[in-house]
């Protein structure tokens, strides 16, 4: 009965969810049937986006390509520039940077076509603002200068007002202070001809920040004091926070701790209560600056908690920098194995933005190759329209032009097909380039990058006039097998990225197994030692392979690597070999007696795309090296595999040809 019952309610809702649905396209359609003109389309497109922008991009983005191409198709400039700069907004909402800058680019071009020199300023107006997002101030700083001239000239005073603030921004990044307060009092002026609270707000606070980094701190702090009397309501809570920390680190500046701590605080309070998750965590971060050298273990309690807040928040960049001020407390203390330990976590956190930032790069260059594609579906489809326009009219000329025609279009249907399977040669031929320049992108990133990150931290701790000389032959001998490290890691990725890129097969020999092995536990020695565990080798010292040595290195080193990672202290880890197991072949396996692996990750262990698991030491990482395993593996005709126990332990295999 309950069945019946719930099973109607749906069939209700979904009914009236489709009436809806449909009441809305209907209503969509008759608005554009009704429409007289292009114009007037553009009207009811631009509302129809306006609608959906918010709560439903997808919808949005649904009808701005609906209307572009349909303004593309009847060459109406002003509809397609509008479209155009509508999806780029839906974008830049997205974070997707570059592919907003194109589009902004493209409804410029249209816009000029189209004679409308003010909306070309406005769109060159926001691809400055992602480019100063993207760090490119100068040239951000170029286009806002030439927008300044056309909104002087059409006496746009929002618009002057708005890119004379984004100069000012620029120019106090570049650290030129007089040439940032000249514009932000410009913006100033216009403001007080017509008011634009919240932006006069923020010019105030810019500029109490300028005259504190002139030094000129009673300045400073009436410019603050004014933006914070405008904060009349709960509108401007973010300003409002942020006035409060920049108040905060002026007194810090001017050493007066106690003043500074009771901004801050204010500031702590009205973000946390207001769920600003960035001020948040850059005023719990400021406050721990202020016990710096006189209370480190409260500096340190303010710093962990404004780390965990940037981890919940999702705020890696400040996770960071955060670690870095950690560093400097531990070293300050000459607590130098706790500042190691910051350091390897702070790499771990780098390493992972840049597979992030590769992904996205990845994505944005998908995305900007599809709206390509389409660029280039429309040209054509409007060239096949003109072109059977002129058809028809030619044919009421005389049929021998018909009959020219037609042979003209089988020609150009045979050079098409022509192009299309080159197009698609050099689609794979480029599908194959990435995913050698993925792969190299990937080592560094797993293998390279996080020992070259350690080495200078090593370095700086080893010239600590107090250290012992066992910490002295530590931190030294840690810097020789980092150095060693990322020797062998380089040739490896330049012989491997060398052989793809040129098409070389992999480089297969008879060898002794016992020598890589030894010279890969070597290198994990310190990583070993540092948890006390046992690396012990069974594997026989006359024991023949047929393979690439060099693959055979990487796997061999990744998978001792892995085991450490999840390995307990004064646990073991035992290489073997066996010729019996698998005719033909070597089955080498890896067995540690550590965590283990949950069951339901095993199937996609080797998938470079998952998220790495925390290892026994809270150890970050990625499954780049068990992908990059996997394939070497595969290419030296072997296969990997991985059995394992939760809390018991894990043991990988892989096969080599026997020699």
């Amino acid at each position: 009965m309950k069945l019946i019952i719930k099973l109607i309610l749906f069939i209700l809702c979904y009914g009236g969810f489709c009436v809806r649905a449909q009441s809305v396209g209907t209503n969509f359609s008759q608005k554009l049937s009704a429409a007289g003109n292009d114009a007037d389309r553009t009207v009811v497109y631009v509302n129809e986006i306006t609608h959906f922008i918010s709560e439903n991009p997808d919808s949005a983005s649904y009808f701005c390509n609906e209307g572009l191409n349909y303004f593309r198709r009847s060459n109406y400039k002003e509809g397609e520039a509008q479209m155009l700069s509508l999806l780029a907004k839906i974008e830049l909402a997205k974070n997707k940077l570059d592919v907003a800058k194109q589009l902004f680019k493209e409804a410029a071009e249209a816009s000029g076509e189209a004679g409308d020199t003010i909306a070309v300023a406005i769109m060159n107006n926001s691809i400055g603002m992602i480019d100063g997002m993207k760090g490119n101030y100068q040239i951000a700083s170029v286009r806002f200068q030439d927008d300044i001239r056309v909104f002087k000239s059409a006496k746009d005073t929002p618009r002057l007002a708005d890119t004379y603030l984004k100069l000012g921004v620029v120019y106090e990044h570049f650290n030129k202070l007089d040439s940032a307060l000249y514009y932000y009092f410009m913006a100033m002026d216009l403001n007080q001809k017509k008011s634009f609270h919240q932006q006069e707000v923020t010019l105030l606070n810019n500029i109490g920040i300028v005259y504190g980094k002139k030094s000129v701190f009673d300045s400073a702090r009436n410019y603050f004091s004014l933006a914070l009397s405008k904060c009349t309501d709960s509108s401007y809570n973010m300003l409002k926070a942020s006035i409060l920390l920049d108040f905060g680190l002026l007194y810090r500046e001017m050493y007066k701790t106690d003043s500074s701590r009771f901004y801050l605080n204010q500031s702590i309070e009205l973000s946390l209560k207001n769920n600003l998750g960035e001020q948040y965590v850059l005023s719990l971060k400021a406050k721990a600056s202020t016990y710096e050298g006189t209370n480190n273990d409260s500096a340190k309690i303010y710093l962990e908690q404004a780390l965990a807040a940037a981890r919940g928040f999702g705020r890696s960049k400040l996770e960071v920098e955060i670690y870095d001020d950690l560093v400097e407390v531990y070293k300050s203390e000459k607590n130098y194995l706790s500042a190691l330990e910051c350091t390897e976590k702070k790499q771990l956190i780098l390493d992972s933005l840049l597979t992030k930032e590769r992904s996205e790069e990845m994505a944005n260059l998908r995305t900007l190759g599809e709206m390509e594609r389409k660029r280039v579906k429309t040209e054509q489809f409007n060239f096949l329209v003109n072109k059977n326009y002129t058809k028809r009219k030619l044919i009421l000329i005389a049929v021998i032009c018909n009959v020219v025609a037609l042979v003209i279009l089988a020609y150009s249907y045979r050079k098409s097909i022509i192009l299309n399977k080159q197009l698609v040669k050099r689609t794979v031929e480029l599908s194959e380039s990435n995913e050698v320049k993925d792969k190299l992108f990937s080592i560094i990133g797993h293998d390279l990058r996080g020992p070259i990150g350690n080495i200078p931290v090593l370095l700086e701790l080893y010239e600590d006039e107090e250290l012992t000389s066992d910490d002295r032959k530590f931190f030294f001998d840690s810097v020789k097998e980092l150095a060693v490290s990322c020797n062998e890691t380089l040739d490896k990725m330049l012989y491997w990225g060398k052989s793809k890129i040129k098409g070389d097969k992999d480089y297969q020999q008879i060898f002794l197994a016992k020598e890589p092995i030894t010279n890969c536990i070597r290198l994990v020695k310190s990583a070993a030692s540092r948890k006390k565990i046992n690396i012990i080798d069974t594997t026989a010292d006359d024991l023949k392979v047929f393979a690439d040595p060099e693959q055979f290195s990487f796997v061999v080193r990744n998978l001792i690597s892995n085991a450490i990672k999840f390995t307990f202290e004064k646990g073991n880890i035992v290489l073997s070999a066996d010729l019996k197991r698998e005719p033909g072949f070597v089955t080498f396996s890896v067995k540690d007696d550590g965590m283990g692996i949950e069951i339901d990750k095993i199937p996609n262990i080797f998938n470079a795309i998952n998220k790495g698991t925390i290892g026994t030491k809270q150890e970050k990482g990625t499954n780049i090296g068990l992908k990059l395993c996997k394939d070497f593996v595969i290419e030296n005709g072997g296969q990997i595999w991985v059995e394992s126990e939760l809390n018991k332990g894990t043991t990988f295999f892989f096969t080599m040809k026997s020699a």
